[in-house]
């Protein structure tokens, strides 16, 4: 997943956020303590997933922004098959949080409602929210009982380039046995 564009406004500490990341690198969040470092994470966690590491479901009239009634949120990303893909969360303390998920160019929604978005955004990204939350923070230190070296190594798909090197190898002893017979 790589995603594209956070827009929010009246979520958590941010009346208005716009944030375009590079589609290529690093991200590297730095500032002052109490900057919004940790709830820009949070804003992103909460439009994947409708929930943050702090606050389940049930808690979503808290991420609105004090003193406002509604938020909303909107978050483009590319989904792990390449899908160009948004996110929309709208968040009213008078009513049950909304969501859509959108492919780009398509008019209907891929997905609606909370627990068929958070399905569908799972999908599109690979992981779940429990596995989302592990690989967010862990530059903020590794979750209790994890192990963070195999989540670096999950998220960098070294599992899956280590299953591709194993083949090529096959591929190769196979291609040199074969040149060694034929040179025979």
């Amino acid at each position: 997943m790589i995603i594209r564009r956070l827009q929010a406004e009246n979520i958590l500490k941010f009346t208005r956020l716009d944030v375009t990341f590079p589609h290529r690198g690093n991200i590297l969040i730095s500032g002052d303590n109490e900057s919004g470092k940790s709830a820009i994470i949070e804003t992103i966690c909460l439009g994947l997933f409708g929930r943050t590491a702090n606050l389940d479901h049930d808690q979503t009239p808290k991420v609105i922004h004090w003193g406002d009634a509604r938020g909303w949120i909107s978050l483009d990303f590319i989904g792990s098959n390449g899908q160009n893909l948004t996110v929309y969360r709208h968040f009213s303390r008078q009513g049950p949080p909304q969501a859509r998920l959108n492919a780009e160019g398509v008019e209907d929604p891929i997905a609606r409602g909370e627990e068929e978005v958070n399905a569908a955004v799972a999908q599109a990204i690979g992981m779940e929210f429990d596995q989302f939350i592990e690989t967010i923070y862990l530059s903020q230190g590794a979750p209790e009982g994890e192990d963070p070296e195999g989540i670096v190594r999950m998220v960098a798909g070294v599992e899956e380039l280590e299953i591709l090197a194993s083949q090529l190898d096959s591929e190769i002893k196979l291609g040199r046995e074969q040149v060694n017979r034929i040179a025979t």
